[in-house]
């Protein structure tokens, strides 16, 4: 459906057919004909509509519609928009300074009909940060989506809120740790996992086709070199030559499982940890997760688990092609590190990953990370 898809991919025909085959609002639908954000109350009604697809299951507002008083889009009427970069930055800047916690990921476009008309399409996600209110102008109000209606959230739904971040986290780590179990005997030795969760894998309960998970991982670099196989959970690609065991479990419902055997065969190497292997998952690898969620329209919020398990007594490979190494070793045997939350993409630089890098060294017995990650382009 339209309200699943990149805002960026939605075309003028994607809309039409929304028309054509009378598709009435519902929990993740809003028409509106006018974009009224200029006077304090239409801003008001603007960020209530905004934080309660925020506070719900997130939802895409399609602007420039007429729509029946059932709710069914009748006819493509756009706004109009002389320059749409300073509108949306105008957009922007409501959304962000007008609902706490602040939500900054929302994607906005404005898809051109004719001349100055436009239909605006604006993408609110589902929240990690729960609950949003409406703060502009001294405002204090929580409101959810309830189908095709907005109304305040009650004092339970409050609480449920505000619990159920730290429930739903508790749930991810659950399952990151019983993967890790499952496979520990068949990674015994030193292993990287890491579990890339949409977060809206434990909210709904679509699972994918086989068959579109297929020809969305086709050709992607992550399962270069690869064998798959089905099994229960999903799809499996899986290298089990030496030196590198590899595999990549692709769950159903989106979720990703990427495990890497880092003890490097050579004699004079067993007990070294290759961290250029370490880098090159975190960063390039979850990259390439991210371009296969783009096809199959999985939208963030994500979450990034990294575990480092059987690492107990051994060192860092400081050198990507010679043996050099020092005294010092891990003393932990398993290391869970921070979750990594992305709420966009594009917010995926070398940066958002250099704390967790930072962690592995100095779980090492070092200061920082030595050799950080660099973008493709300044190598």
């Amino acid at each position: 459906m339209i309200y699943y898809k990149d805002v960026e991919k939605i075309t003028l025909e994607d809309v039409e057919s929304l028309i054509e085959n009378e598709i009435p609002e519902n929990a993740l639908l809003e028409y509106k004909r006018e974009l009224k954000i200029q006077k304090g109350d239409e801003r008001k009604e603007f960020l209530k509509d905004v934080s309660a697809f925020a506070n719900s299951r997130g939802g895409l507002f399609i602007f420039g519609i007429q729509e029946s008083d059932e709710g069914n889009p009748e006819e493509i009427v756009g706004i109009e928009a002389e320059n749409t970069d300073k509108k949306l930055l105008q957009i922007q800047e409501i959304i962000c300074s007008g609902i706490e916690p602040i939500i900054n990921n929302a994607k906005i476009r404005f898809l051109k009909i004719k001349d100055n008309k436009h239909i605006l399409l604006i993408k609110i996600f589902r929240s990690w940060n729960l609950p949003h209110r409406v703060c502009y102008k001294k405002s204090d109000k929580f409101f959810i989506r309830r189908n095709n209606q907005v109304s305040r959230i009650t004092i339970e739904e409050l609480k449920m809120m505000f619990t159920g971040n730290e429930e739903l986290k508790e749930k991810i780590f659950k399952f990151r740790d019983s993967r890790i179990a499952k496979k520990n005997t068949v990674f015994p030795k030193q292993t990287l996992y890491l579990h890339v969760v949409p977060i809206q894998s434990f909210y709904e309960e679509y699972k994918f086709d086989l068959s579109v998970l297929e020809k969305a991982i086709q050709n992607n670099p992550l399962i270069r070199s690869l064998q798959k196989k089905y099994n229960f959970d999903g799809l499996n690609y899986i290298n089990l030559n030496i030196p590198l065991i590899k595999s990549i479990q692709i769950f159903r419902d989106g979720k990703i499982e990427l495990i890497i055997n880092l003890q490097i065969q050579d004699q004079e190497m067993l007990n070294l940890i290759p961290v250029a292997w370490i880098n090159n998952a975190l960063y390039d690898h979850v990259r390439n997760i991210f371009n296969f969620y783009n096809k199959i329209e999985i939208l963030p919020p994500f979450l990034i688990l990294m575990t480092c398990n059987n690492f107990l007594g051994k060192k860092i490979h400081l050198h990507n092609s010679v043996f050099i190494y020092d005294d010092n070793v891990f003393s932990e045997n398993t290391l869970k590190f921070p979750d990594i939350l992305i709420e966009n993409v594009q917010e995926y630089v070398p940066e958002r990953i250099l704390p967790v890098l930072d962690l592995l060294w100095q779980a090492c017995g070092y200061e920082k990370c030595k050799y950080p990650i660099k973008e493709k382009n300044q190598r």
